[in-house]
């Protein structure tokens, strides 16, 4: 009897920045804005990125860096005529059987992106699919997001996670998500303050 490598504990590396994918899926105006500061980031902490414009992009892009975290900024959402949550990646829908079958794989999964773990009409969601191939975890949402909020997020997310890998800040994923999100409901505001 083997112990799955799925079953053991996860410690992040503290060299988890350069095992660090940041896919973008659309380059809408609204998302190339942030993304382009979000690769400003990228490069500072050492992780990666890459655009992917139709599903075999990304598929090719997160065999060939093996990601650890692997990060996702696209448009998401619910496809209601076949119950299933899906991501793009440029105009093709990619869905949770696709993932599966196409062994799309990260330990840990940050989907920047609308409807991707929907909690109504019993949904197959996106987030489902990388628990099933193996993710130890899946960060996503149920409901529409700001692209700009979203997008401050992850980059948060690179700029902090690059500190607290290294210095042991956090017990767990968990908590180090949980303060981000929590302190973001500070940066908003303050944000908006700039602004003026």
């Amino acid at each position: 009897y083997g112990i799955s490598k799925f079953a053991s504990m996860y410690k992040i590396p503290k060299n988890i920045m350069s095992k660090t994918l940041v896919v973008y899926g659309c380059r809408e105006e609204a998302f190339v804005k942030w993304q382009d500061s979000a690769d400003a980031a990228v490069q500072r902490v050492g992780a990666h990125s890459v655009i992917c414009s139709c599903m075999d992009d990304f598929e090719k892009a997160v065999k060939k860096y093996k990601p650890e975290l692997l990060i996702i900024d696209t448009h998401g959402g619910t496809d209601l005529n076949n119950h299933q949550s899906y991501l793009m990646m440029g105009d093709e829908k990619v869905y949770p059987s696709d993932i599966a079958q196409r062994g799309i794989y990260a330990r840990m999964v940050f989907l920047s992106a609308c409807n991707t773990a929907p909690c109504y009409n019993s949904v197959n969601t996106v987030a489902n699919a990388f628990m099933e191939v193996g993710a130890s975890v899946v960060t996503s949402s149920y409901l529409p997001l700001d692209v700009a909020e979203s997008s401050i997020l992850y980059i948060r997310i690179l700029n902090q996670l690059c500190v607290a890998a290294k210095n042991n800040v956090h017990r767990n994923w968990l908590s180090f998500i949980s303060h981000i999100l929590r302190t973001s409901f500070v940066m908003t505001p303050l944000l908006e303050s700039l602004k003026d």
